[in-house]
């Protein structure tokens, strides 16, 4: 029998001698305390696990809202959000609301500038794809269906910023929720392969002799700025990742001893092993390196934007550079050469190492970790090695392209 206004009255207030619970409609139910408390509640399945939620209290919530609150749970249910989060979320007052993008910055600024080198386009991605969407709303009434679906949207045309941003906001709500911002992290368990079917984009492309070829002829006749013409020559000489390249100093530089240091925080494995990446600079080197020097306008950095001397070339601006040498070679030379990135130099002078040296210097080389137990006790750094595998890979170069 449904509940009615005269039963509920009739039992406020009354002791019992143990729990009774009665049942409305549309999973609305009253469960009165042993004391005589009347509290209205829903009861639900949600992914397949059975759930309670409590609404309210009799007399101060009236059957009549009890049961248009069950109906509004049980509509958010339908559309397949758990009526206890959203519920819970709403209950949140007014003054105590921050909004997605508050919280997304606040993390930003407090954490990931720290932890992450990328941070400037991780929030360049969240102002273009997530903030003008849902920036305003309060973090914790979102629900893993409004994450999901502006996720899926960003990854039918850019799958690895969707990617990015899953990775990301799961950092975001685990570090709001131990901050009570939120009170729940709606992406947790979720991967971009499994769920969303992002594929890790993997790439075989190395530039063959013809292709080096071309690309030296358009770095001495295209005009391109000098200083992202010596960046991309000691990307392929060094085989280096451009980050270790641009985020470089004068010091680390000892031509006295013949070095290229690049300290520990500027390196992809530098969290993890806190050591810095030792590089030898073979004579040969020398000149690009000190010409790059001389036309830096810092005297503390190696790769500056030229309006502002003072600060570090940013993230990406060397991303264009094969773009650009393209547009040159096909102008020039007639012929459309296949899309390539700096990081394929790396893996072009890795493919030719491999010529010239041992498997394992050749890794070293590349700031590679050596495999299992010889990882972890082999620490030599393998300079002289490297010495001579760099200067056979510069007159390997020289006989392809000619003249450096």
């Amino acid at each position: 029998m449904a509940l009615t206004d005269a039963w509920l009255k009739a039992n406020s207030g009354r002791a019992n001698n143990s729990l009774v619970e009665k049942n409305d409609r549309d999973g609305l139910s009253v469960r009165i305390s042993p004391r005589g408390k009347l509290v209205f509640q829903v009861r639900y399945r949600f992914k397949r696990k059975a759930k309670r939620l409590k609404i309210g209290t009799y007399p101060s919530m009236t059957l009549k809202e009890a049961r248009d609150e069950a109906v509004v749970m049980k509509g958010h249910l339908d559309q397949g959000y758990d009526p206890a989060v959203v519920f819970l979320a709403r209950k949140i007052d007014a003054s105590d609301q921050h909004s997605v993008e508050e919280v997304v910055r606040e993390w930003y600024a407090k954490e990931c500038t720290k932890d992450s080198k990328a941070h400037k386009q991780i929030l360049r991605s969240y102002e273009i794809h997530v903030f003008p969407i849902i920036g305003k709303q309060a973090v914790k009434a979102m629900t893993s269906r409004e994450w999901i679906t502006i996720i899926e949207d960003v990854a039918k045309l850019r799958p690895q910023i969707a990617s990015r941003l899953l990775t990301q906001t799961k950092k975001v709500y685990r570090w709001a929720y131990k901050r009570n911002y939120t009170i729940n992290k709606p992406l947790e368990g979720l991967t971009a392969s499994a769920d969303f079917k992002i594929a890790k984009p993997k790439s075989n492309r190395t530039l063959s002799d013809d292709e080096l070829v071309m690309v030296w002829k358009a770095l001495r006749g295209c005009k391109m700025a000098e200083k992202n013409k010596m960046f991309i020559k000691l990307c392929l000489l060094f085989a280096n990742r451009t980050s270790e390249l641009r985020l470089s100093k004068r010091e680390d530089f000892d031509f006295d001893e013949g070095l290229w240091t690049v300290p520990w925080q500027n390196h992809k494995l530098g969290e993890k092993t806190k050591m810095p990446i030792v590089r030898p600079i073979p004579k040969e080197f020398e000149v690009i390196i000190k010409h790059q020097m001389a036309i830096s306008p810092s005297n503390v950095l190696m790769f500056v934007n030229r309006d502002k001397p003072n600060e570090v070339w940013p993230v990406g601006a060397s991303v264009s550079l094969p773009y650009i040498l393209n547009a040159w070679i096909f102008r020039h030379l007639e012929h459309k050469m296949k899309s390539w990135s700096l990081h394929d130099l790396r893996r072009t002078a890795r493919t030719k190492f491999s010529a010239i040296t041992e498997r394992d210097v050749a890794e070293i080389m590349l700031a590679h970790s050596l495999p299992g137990v010889q990882g972890v006790y082999d620490l030599h750094k393998y300079v002289d090695e490297q010495r001579k595998a760099y200067t056979k890979w510069w007159y390997v170069l020289e006989e392809i392209v000619g003249k450096i």
